[in-house]
């Protein structure tokens, strides 16, 4: 909210407020957020339109090696396309030869908003109560079950215990697939369900007493 119309509207209120006879309410307007600057100190600029390629690499698109972002080729090199000062000046050069990284989907379909679906469905499997589950889905139950109903704090503790145990249990059978990823975070998750590597040079005997002494000797002899 503007500075001008906070205090136009506080303005408002508070000669409301005396007409009634009643003072200002305590308090007062919060300033508005700061502007969202970019690595360059530039005032933020979102993305408009029906989306943009970012660091995809084919026949037709390349990366640009000035702004990063991936845009047409035309005769190998990019077409021309802007940045927030004006036209980048990756136009007209050769893109750089791939993206950084790419991984295919697991499973093609599901979106961000298809984990609400999936977790709503181990809540289910899992029996938790209807209040418990529209509690954690950030859904209200209609009627006199949604007045009169309440959740318990045993009730998150068992859950967290529950949705623990499922978090630790896909961590093993992702081990399973593959004991390392190349995502850093994963890979560190994965680390405890590694099998440890075997030692590696001779294995020693144990130092025993009678061992100690021929080595402590000047001849290299038993005392005894």
């Amino acid at each position: 909210m503007q500075p001008h119309v906070a205090e136009n509207l506080r303005f408002r209120r508070d000669r409301h407020l005396s007409a009634r006879g009643a003072g200002p309410l305590p308090g007062r307007p919060l300033p508005p957020w700061p502007a969202a600057l970019t690595d360059t100190g530039e005032e933020f600029a979102p993305p408009r339109g029906r989306g943009v390629r970012r660091l995809s690499a084919d026949g037709k698109h390349g990366r640009c090696p000035a702004c990063g972002r991936s845009g047409l080729l035309r005769l190998g090199t990019l077409v021309q396309h802007k940045v927030a000062g004006g036209v980048c000046p990756g136009t007209g050069q050769q893109p750089r030869d791939a993206a950084p990284a790419s991984w295919l989907p697991v499973r093609r379909g599901p979106s961000p908003h298809g984990l609400r679906h999936g977790h709503q469905t181990w809540l289910d499997d899992l029996g938790v109560q209807e209040m418990l589950k529209s509690e954690r889905m950030g859904h209200e139950i209609p009627g006199m079950a949604g007045v009169y109903g309440h959740v318990m704090p045993e009730w998150r503790d068992r859950l967290r215990a529950q949705l623990q145990e499922l978090w630790e249990a896909s961590l093993r059978e992702r081990a399973r697939l593959s004991p390392r990823s190349a995502v850093g975070l994963v890979d560190k998750l994965l680390a405890p369900h590694r099998a440890p590597r075997p030692q590696s040079g001779p294995i020693l005997a144990p130092l025993t007493a009678s061992r100690r002494a021929r080595l402590e000797s000047p001849d290299g002899k038993d005392p005894a």
